[in-house]
């Protein structure tokens, strides 16, 4: 959709000129940050009234003089009562600073009942007539419910939807259906009680609610509509089931007698009362102190929690817990990262999948664990510096809970609002589907303190959608309301730069989204890219660099995306390896397929290959491959922006995801699953790549018997670097601010360069998709006066290349191009410093002192002068001799040029020859130059 048509959307939807933004009357007036809601931490229900909690911002507290609850209806003519909180005594809501905020609340007893209540909050200041905080009419915004007309048109009907217990006893039963005549609530399959409505049939206002003064926490209950005088029946699962049964859409437990693959759905279902905010958080400090500048640095490590470490029970593996990634989390620290996203962790009808298929946005998957182990593993992350995200998907909506009819074909639909590949779309234009998901998503937040969201597919929310850009926009105001660190992120495929942009610039006011144009140019690349024929056009990789999208202004023109930190950059996810291949995968010749009933796919584990395990290994696993995915993954931690990538990246994780439905044998156009997924081998053949780990750890899978130590090495090689990146990314956060700068490319030489600063340190990475290089000239930015010195270099022995030969241990100098030795495909980064500097230590080697390599000949700088190494040697005797510069193991040595002047720093170079007579020499070598001379002494 181009900016022109979403603008136009915005007009029809009359957002852009009521937009909080543009609404503000001034910075310190109450209303732009006056927050209220129906949830549990700003309402509170007793059998004879309620109380509400509000809050602002502490830069307008002084202008609040009183709030009183106004009811539509006041039989008995019950007064509210107000009061300021203290910072002690107010609600404690994670992600909301208590010095940030003042909080005041107004509360109202003695009401005959609090069915079917109607109220408005009146709030009353010092600088002009009441506002009145009214009813929900087309937008969610508190800011847009405040009226100065004392003619209410829109009264808020107390309660949130769900299953809310009541303090005194009891729960507050409420549900959005406006299409039913009657709602009948059933507790622990007892007789059916009608709930109460009093608006007509058709309102979209129409709410059913009861307060039921017997019922408690841990009651069953669902939910069954009466249309045309009967109970509504559905097929709700295969084999012709069909049920009555509707599970509320914001319970906060599931129980049923089953699900899975052969049911398709859930056989009888019900919601289960439960209390929320009961866990006690040990760790909400945790990033108190953190700097914007650091916290805004986000590497993201995306965890899928089915398959991360699973246990092995009676010889099978079993789903893996929330509570398995506890033990594991020291590893994770011990990594570097400082964000855990976990692939979707909500109730979905099979017993083992990626998530996506999802059927409700608050219920946790029952068979990963309960509500307090993922609170405990969150508060146990947090206790390590560890962030929280949560992939959430709403762009579609699966029917196996809701149990709505949701199709084209019917009349009408309170939640169809189309369709997409995955399934049916949400009717985005009700803002009673928006106050769904939004109350969801807000209940995740501060249920689970969450740091943040990964959004699936963002384009289907918003592209040709009615009301899906005004959804978006207001959704992310109101997450920012309720946490402004919180981290908002999309999944936005192709990329769109609006959905980054500011809201107050008419964009959708998302944090970040994945760059697909950056990962596009590896997966798309690597197609053809392979040891013997490395033919790569890094053009599509500069212009990544750079900040340009693929989102196109017109043909070959490229919208930026602004500043950096509006993308994550990625290259291994759950798509891109289910899709195509784990990257350590992509370049090698390995092809293997495996069968699932009719379903032929990608061999997920190549440690399952039938025959010898050592040719599917060496495969994928030598030097070449390894050196690609350092270079791969070099680029990634110094690309400016968010950085993400998939578990197992760090081991060379070598597995080909597969999602469930591979599995579960669908049939009619592979629509419907006939057969639950086979949990052992699913998760078995997903499982996290320990084994790797292990070799690195010293231990050796039975399966791996055959591995040399230079295997070894490789996997302990490739763990370093990505701890090695990972601490540079962390060390440097500044370097998210801006660009890489001065980007080139030379398609001919396969070799990308580019720059990088902080307001302390300047970098420069140079990239090889070639070969081995001995001897390449590289442009080094700058001037003369600045020295660049190898900080990492991927083909180190220490990252599992084989040879140092290609390191540049003498500091390059700036403004000029200087001779490199490049491993290919190899990742090298530069820092910039005033003097130069011998990273390895470097000897004055001759024959005649039978090529000694000790203390007496070793190089060392000239005291007098930083750019010289020096070495005193004694000649004893008149005549030629041969000399080279060199490391004690020969990997570096600098020996005869063409010009007999200079040294050159191509490997395995002639000796130098010349004449001395016999004495005292100090041999000099000048860095910058590369000159050398005999001073005798």
């Amino acid at each position: 959709m181009s900016f022109k048509s979403k603008f136009l959307c915005l007009l029809l939807a009359i957002f852009v000129s009521t937009s909080a933004f543009a609404r503000l009357p001034f910075k310190d007036d109450w209303t732009q940050t006056f927050y209220t809601d129906d949830n549990s931490f700003y309402l509170t229900l007793y059998p004879d009234g309620f109380k509400q909690f509000i809050r602002v911002n502490s830069s307008s507290c002084d202008q609040i003089s009183n709030i009183s609850i106004v009811l539509k209806e006041n039989k008995n003519r019950s007064t509210s009562t107000f009061r300021t909180l203290s910072k002690e005594s107010a609600p404690k809501i994670y992600g909301l600073s208590p010095e940030g905020y003042c909080w005041y609340e107004v509360e109202i007893r003695n009401l005959e009942t609090i069915n079917g209540l109607k109220y408005v909050l009146k709030i009353e200041d010092n600088t002009s007539a009441p506002h009145y905080f009214k009813g929900i009419t087309n937008s969610l915004i508190p800011l847009y419910r405040l009226t100065q007309d004392s003619k209410i048109d829109a009264w808020i009907d107390l309660g949130a939807f769900g299953a809310t217990p009541v303090v005194g006893g009891g729960i507050y039963y409420k549900v959005w259906e406006p299409l039913s005549d009657e709602v009948h609530l059933f507790l622990n399959d007892n007789k059916a009680i009608k709930l109460f409505s009093d608006y007509p049939l058709n309102d979209e206002r129409r709410f059913h609610f009861a307060y039921i003064k017997n019922s408690k926490p841990k009651d069953k209950y669902h939910y069954q509509f009466v249309k045309n005088g009967k109970y509504e029946t559905l097929e709700v699962a295969n084999y012709n089931t069909f049920s009555p049964i509707k599970v509320d859409p914001m319970a906060r437990e599931l129980t049923y007698d089953a699900k899975g693959g052969r049911f398709n759905g859930y056989i009888n279902p019900r919601g289960v009362v439960a209390r929320d905010n009961e866990y006690v958080w040990k760790n909400d400090s945790a990033f108190k102190n953190v700097s914007e500048l650091d916290y805004n640095n986000w590497i993201i490590y995306q965890l899928w929690p089915l398959t991360f470490n699973p246990k092995r029970i009676d010889g099978a593996y079993v789903q893996g817990k929330f509570g398995d990634i506890t033990p594991k989390i020291p590893y994770l620290s011990d990594l570097g990262v400082n964000a855990v996203e976990f692939l979707p962790v909500h109730e979905s009808r099979f017993s083992a999948s990626w998530g996506y298929a999802l059927d409700s946005l608050i219920i946790l998957e029952s068979t990963l664990g309960t509500k307090p182990e993922m609170k405990k593993l969150i508060d146990e992350l947090h206790g390590n510096k560890l962030r929280v995200i949560f992939d959430v998907v709403i762009n579609h909506v699966n029917n196996n809970l809701l149990r709505e009819p949701i199709n084209a074909q019917t009349n009408s639909s309170k939640f169809y609002g189309g369709d997409t590949p995955w399934g049916p779309k949400p009717r985005f234009e009700s803002v009673w589907v928006r106050k769904w998901i939004t109350d969801s998503l807000l209940h995740l937040m501060a249920e689970y303190h969450l740091d943040g969201f990964r959004f699936d597919m963002t384009d289907s929310i918003f592209n040709g959608t009615r009301g899906g850009y005004r959804f978006l926009q207001e959704l992310m105001y109101l997450i920012k309301a309720n946490n402004p660190r919180f981290y908002n992120s999309a999944e936005q495929l192709p990329n769109d730069v609006w959905v980054t942009y500011p809201i107050s610039e008419n964009g959708l006011g998302f944090d970040s989204q994945w760059n697909d144009r950056f990962k596009n140019f590896f997966e798309l690349e690597f197609d053809h890219y392979n040891e013997s024929s490395r033919s790569v056009d890094l053009t599509h990789l500069s212009n990544s660099l750079q900040g340009y999208s693929d989102h196109q202004m017109s043909p070959g023109v490229w919208y930026h995306f602004g500043h950096p930190q509006r993308t994550v950059n990625y290259l291994g996810s759950h798509d891109f390896i289910g899709n195509k291949d784990p990257m350590i995968r992509i370049v090698t010749n390995y092809d293997s397929d495996e069968q699932e009933d009719s379903n032929i796919f990608r061999r997920v584990n190549p440690l399952e290959e039938p025959g010898d395990l050592r040719i599917p290994f060496r495969k994928i696993h030598n030097q070449f491959s390894h050196s690609l995915v350092r270079l791969s993954y070099g680029i990634l931690f110094t690309k400016p922006g968010g950085a993400l990538f998939y578990q197992g990246e760090e081991i060379a994780q070598d597995l080909n995801i597969q999602n469930e439905w591979a599995y579960v044998n669908a049939l009619k156009d592979n629509r419907f699953p006939s057969k639950d997924v086979n949990i052992n081998k699913y998760v078995g053949s997903h499982r996290m790549t320990w084994h790797y780990y292990d070799l690195i750890s010293g231990k050796k899978d039975p399966l791996l018997n055959f591995v040399t130590e230079e295997d070894q090495n490789l996997f302990s090689g490739h763990l370093n670097f990505f701890k090695e990146m990972i601490k540079f990314k962390k060390a440097n956060p500044e370097i998210n601010n801006q660009d890489a700068q001065n980007v080139r490319i030379d398609n001919n030489a396969k070799i990308v360069t580019y720059e990088l600063s902080t307001s302390h340190d300047n970098y420069f990475v140079v990239g090889n998709f070639n070969g081995d290089m001995g001897g390449v000239w590289i442009q080094f930015p700058g001037n003369q006066d600045v020295w660049w010195s190898e900080m990492i270099n991927s083909s180190d022995p220490r990252f599992g290349s084989t040879s140092d030969v290609f390191q540049n241990v003498i500091s390059s100098v700036g403004g000029r191009k200087n001779l490199l030795r490049l491993k290919g495909p190899g990742f090298y980064l530069f820092k910039a410093s005033k003097n130069p500097i011998l990273s390895k230590k470097l000897y004055f080697r001759t024959s005649a002192l039978n090529w000694l390599a000790d203390e007496s000949t070793e190089l060392k700088v000239n005291p007098a002068n930083q750019e010289e190494l020096i070495a005193r040697i004694d000649i004893t005797k008149t005549g030629a001799l041969d000399f080279k510069l060199g490391s004690k193991s020969w990997s570096i040595d600098l020996g005869k040029s063409v010009d007999p002047r200079f040294l050159t720093y191509t490997p395995n170079s002639e000796n130098v020859r010349t004449t001395l007579s016999a004495g005292k020499y100090i041999f000099k070598f000048n860095m910058r130059n590369y000159t050398y001379n005999f001073e005798k002494l």
